[in-house]
């Protein structure tokens, strides 16, 4: 027997309040946990986050925003640092946490995080985030990824043009770094990044990306660096 029209009618707006209900559910469950690591540019330090750590915690995930070696309160002589520092310095503090772990590097950042997670692996790095944040190939060097995003117009300022060269560190005029850092911040944001800001050891701005200092043939000079490093993928 077929059914009437008001009971399929019923059956049908009982069915869409049934899958309103669903969606709902859906939309309300929590995100899982995850840990992020947080990873600063240049100049900056741990407490470039201070305002993104208590949003994610505050959403039940773990955050460990570090200072890069002689940076913030790391207290690394800089004529020591090289890009290397900076890279175990990460490893160690994503090999600290528990589980896998989401890498974000900010501007420079970008560079520390790609070649840390090469040695970390993809058991460890659940993602990585590269917030405005250069992306290296091998062979490439910050200095010479920042040179191809310089103004073509001559005379137009750059932000090279507020480096302010120390022995072993890059200090920085911040009145003319201010508009290519934070020319949509709030003044009070800014007066904070202006009294925190530190200096850049030298060495690292210079050095390049090479997950595999080999020819073009590693599977004859290096094998062993190449299948550990493929064993990561």
């Amino acid at each position: 027997m077929s059914e009437n029209k008001p009971d399929k009618v019923m059956k049908t707006i009982l069915l869409i309040f049934v899958l309103a209900a669903l969606a709902g559910c859906q939309n309300d469950t929590p995100m899982p946990a995850r840990t992020f690591v947080l990873v600063h540019g240049g100049w900056h330090g741990s407490w470039a986050w201070k305002k993104v750590t208590p949003l994610l915690e505050a959403q039940g995930h773990r955050v460990v925003a570090l200072d890069l070696p002689s940076h913030g309160a790391d207290k690394t002589p800089p004529e020591t640092v090289t890009l290397e520092t900076y890279i175990q310095k990460i490893v160690s503090v994503a090999n600290a946490q528990t589980g896998p772990v989401t890498l974000v590097g900010h501007s420079s950042g970008g560079m520390f995080i790609a070649q840390a997670a090469e040695q970390l692996g993809v058991q460890k790095v659940e993602k990585l985030v590269f917030l405005d944040a250069f992306l290296p190939k091998n062979g490439q060097s910050l200095f010479a990824l920042a040179g191809q995003y310089d103004p073509p117009t001559p005379g137009t300022p750059k932000l090279s043009d507020s480096f302010i060269m120390q022995g072993p560190v890059i200090a920085l005029d911040v009145e003319k770094a201010v508009p290519f850092l934070y020319h949509d911040c709030s003044a009070e944001d800014v007066a904070f990044a202006k009294a925190n800001l530190g200096k850049q050891p030298v060495n690292v701005p210079t050095q390049c990306i090479a997950p595999l200092a080999t020819s073009h043939s590693p599977f004859f000079s290096n094998p062993q660096a190449l299948a550990d490093l493929l064993i990561q993928l």
